[in-house]
């Protein structure tokens, strides 16, 4: 258990770790884990990518957020232009309009889908390409600074390349989030794991 002081004493190493200002107290929590992880073990596997590819962010399972025309996990910039100087990132939002753009158009469907399974489609592909990635780099920074090797199978591209086509109405089986995951592990994990509700908040 880590508590408020403990996050904050880690921020500094956690920002040196990554090179760049990042994640505050989530990437000083992931360090201290890594920390303790690395106590006993030197490899571990991470489930990591598994909510990409599989839908397990609020924004999959969120009608209002999921056909914003907006990366859904940052749909205004104004919180993050507030605590920057002015003129520090002048074309911050047209930066971030062209990248989500650019995500949108290569992405490729089946003909006749209905609306709903292309926009998962666009969703899979904006979460692959950009939340994965930043989380990825977070993790390696977090686990390379505790000297920790941590192994990320569902990061695999051919598990990332067969996941794609997967309907959505598999991926999210039995209306979880995650569905077809959890129903593929039932059998090798706790039920009380498998089937833990994942934390959506109001504001997600």
């Amino acid at each position: 258990m880590l508590d408020n002081a403990q996050l904050a004493d880690a921020l500094k190493e956690a920002a040196y770790a990554r090179d760049v200002p990042g994640f505050a107290d989530v990437g000083s929590s992931l360090l201290l884990f890594c920390r303790e992880v690395k106590e006993d073990f030197t490899v571990c596997l991470s489930g990591e990518c598994a909510d990409e590819i599989f839908g397990g962010y609020p924004w999959y399972h969120k009608k209002e957020i999921l056909f914003e025309d907006c990366f859904p996990w940052s749909r205004t910039t104004d919180i993050h232009r507030s605590i920057l100087k002015d003129g520090f990132l002048p074309k911050g939002e047209e930066y971030a309009r062209n990248a989500y753009e650019s995500t949108i158009v290569k992405t490729s469907y089946f003909d006749g889908e209905n609306p709903l399974e292309k926009r998962m489609r666009e969703m899979f592909m904006l979460n692959l390409d950009w939340f994965m990635q930043t989380l990825l780099m977070r993790k390696d920074a977090m686990s390379m600074e505790s000297s920790l090797e941590v192994r990320i199978p569902f990061c695999d591209y051919r598990l990332v390349e067969y996941a794609y086509n997967i309907p959505w109405e598999l991926k999210a089986l039995g209306g979880r989030e995650k569905g077809i995951l959890r129903k593929a592990f039932e059998n090798d994990l706790p039920k009380e794991i498998v089937y833990k509700k994942k934390p959506i908040s109001e504001n997600s």
